[in-house]
């Protein structure tokens, strides 16, 4: 169990780092409906995080190159990510 904050608790379910180890996603079960991604550097600083709160992420992937970040939601969904703006590019349904 990972701490968020002094009064979360959340569950790591899937870990995914790229090729070249600079970029690790965590993916984590905030309870029975909802999820977060935290995406941390080399050094295990957070750098920017992603709640779902409608759908529970329930898979995770980075591109080798560490520049896109793949999440498949319980819904089907499977939405992506471009890392160097978290900006969503894209979203399948």
């Amino acid at each position: 169990i990972w701490r968020l904050w002094p009064q979360a608790w959340a569950i790591p379910l899937e870990v995914a780092v790229d090729a070249a180890g600079r970029t690790v996603a965590v993916l984590l079960l905030l309870d029975n409906a909802t999820g977060r991604v935290v995406f941390l550097s080399a050094q295990g600083h957070p750098t920017w995080d992603v709640d779902f709160d409608e759908a529970r992420p329930i898979g995770l992937s980075l591109s080798p190159e560490g520049t896109r970040a793949a999440v498949n939601l319980r819904d089907g969904t499977l939405v992506v990510y471009e890392l160097q703006y978290g900006d969503r590019v894209a979203e399948l349904s």
